[in-house]
């Protein structure tokens, strides 16, 4: 029970679906890596469709001067356009493996710059800072030995409960006698009402996660299919410039490898929200906070995780997350202008 119940107060307070969530993707991105490399599965199956594009392109070609013949309209300098346009088309597709594996690199090299750059952004208060049992951030092992010591306070608290010479670890926390108080059936009844108190915004976490891995790895299974046909697609960049059909694939391709900075930004930007909710409800809290700290320890845990004022806006905002990470590859469309 004490594992499942740091669980619960890691992934709702601490953020636990991030770490998860970034560690699949960078997996998948790793697994697309190998796809995408030269002489990979995805260059190899653009192979299988070249010779079908270079055809495409020349019957675009003619269409082309049929229709500017059947109204009168052909003459040499447009005769020179459209010879100019095959050729530029031929280009893109002699180069169609080393443009889609670029863009690829592209969309790889994105990501890491936005986990790069969000990760060193504080999820504090600039007025309130929280500490978890002494600890600036709750740690992500249960059985790790704390980096460290712990406060005061929950150290007076369950002090019986450590051993001599034992190393400190949120298992120590969690499974302590003493960390919740009253008599056995106190306790467990205290236990219970905060497993069942983090149980919804818990699930909600875990649902955007879910959902943040479903996006990702179709998202990943559309990518390695955008570049098998591009071959198909890039011969259609015969007109209409940056409106061709061509061009629109290319934007979708792309949007599809954006897609995974973007479920990043949506992940961190529910945990800002959630330290944001915390520091608004600072007010319910106040008798916790001492020179801007608000401090979790074994004396309130179970009063702070209980707290409505925290549980209802963490488990709105998850269902906030869920939404947008279902939206992340239309926001990256958007952003490219794909449609």
């Amino acid at each position: 029970m004490g594992s499942f119940l740091f669980n619960e107060f890691q992934t709702v307070f601490g953020g636990g679906a991030i770490s998860e969530t970034i560690n699949f993707m960078s997996s998948i991105l790793d697994a697309l890596k190998n796809v995408f490399a030269v002489g990979g599965a995805v260059s190899t199956g653009m192979t299988l469709f070249l010779g079908m594009a270079g055809l495409l392109v020349i019957i675009f070609y003619f269409m082309e001067l049929w229709n500017l013949s059947s109204k009168d309209l052909l003459s040499f300098d447009k005769l020179v356009l459209s010879f100019v346009k095959v050729v530029f088309v031929f280009s893109v597709l002699i180069y169609s493996q080393d443009l889609i594996i670029t863009s690829f690199d592209l969309c790889s090299s994105g990501y890491q710059y936005v986990y790069e750059q969000t990760s060193k952004i504080s999820v504090s208060s600039d007025d309130l800072k929280i500490s978890y049992f002494g600890q600036d951030a709750i740690p992500e092992n249960y059985t790790a030995e704390l980096k460290q010591p712990l406060d005061s306070v929950t150290e007076r608290i369950i002090g019986d409960d450590i051993g001599e010479g034992e190393p400190i670890s949120m298992k120590t926390v969690f499974e302590s006698k003493h960390l919740f108080s009253g008599n056995m059936i106190d306790r467990l009844m205290g236990i219970v009402s905060a497993v069942f108190t983090l149980l919804i915004p818990y699930a909600l976490c875990f649902i955007a996660k879910l959902a943040s891995y479903i996006v990702c790895v179709s998202n990943a299974i559309q990518m390695v299919a955008y570049g098998i046909f591009s071959p198909i697609a890039l011969a259609q960049s015969f007109d209409e410039g940056s409106r061709s059909t061509g061009i629109t694939y290319l934007k979708k391709f792309l949007a599809s490898g954006i897609s995974f900075g973007v479920i990043l930004v949506i992940m961190y930007a529910g945990q800002w929200l959630r330290t944001g909710v915390i520091s608004w409800a600072s007010s319910s809290l106040g008798h916790y906070i001492s020179h801007g700290v608000l401090t979790v320890n074994a004396s309130n845990f179970s009063t702070i995780v209980g707290n409505l004022a925290l549980t209802v806006p963490f488990s709105v905002i998850q269902f906030g997350v869920i939404g947008a990470i279902i939206k992340c590859e239309q926001i990256a469309k958007d952003m490219l202008g794909a449609r």
